[in-house]
């Protein structure tokens, strides 16, 4: 059984720019887009294929960062998505925005960072 993913853009709730990708982890499988440069609005338009196990967990951890050249990434928010219900329909397709949250720590002070990512889920028995 196979999932296809496509991530197709990211929409945050917070001024400036950024360089961001995305990441998504099923169990120890994990795939990263493109980084996009100086936007908060990228299109990434990538397309991943994951391995789907029989009775395997069906949650798809989901992160967007800030890429940075001269020090760690900045995490812009993170979610999970359960697609069990797109398994137990027999296959087919799905599309969704999923909700990103991170609490942004700087000098003492806390602050709320949101945002989406469109994703299309497409799930298929393989023979």
């Amino acid at each position: 059984m196979i999932l296809l993913l496509v991530l197709t853009r990211f929409a945050p709730d917070f001024p400036g720019t950024a360089d961001p990708y995305v990441a998504c982890k099923l169990g120890l499988h994990e795939e990263r887009t493109q980084v996009a440069k100086r936007t908060l609005e990228p299109a990434f338009g990538e397309t991943f294929v994951l391995n789907v196990r029989h009775g395997a967990p069906t949650l798809l951890r989901i992160s967007c960062a800030d890429h940075c050249r001269m020090r760690t990434d900045n995490p812009m928010g993170d979610a999970t998505y359960d697609f069990a219900a797109l398994i137990a329909s027999g296959g087919g397709e799905q599309t969704a925005s999923v909700d990103l949250q991170h609490v942004h720590h700087w000098h003492g002070a806390e602050t709320m960072r949101k945002g989406s990512v469109h994703i299309k889920l497409t799930y298929a028995t393989v023979t």
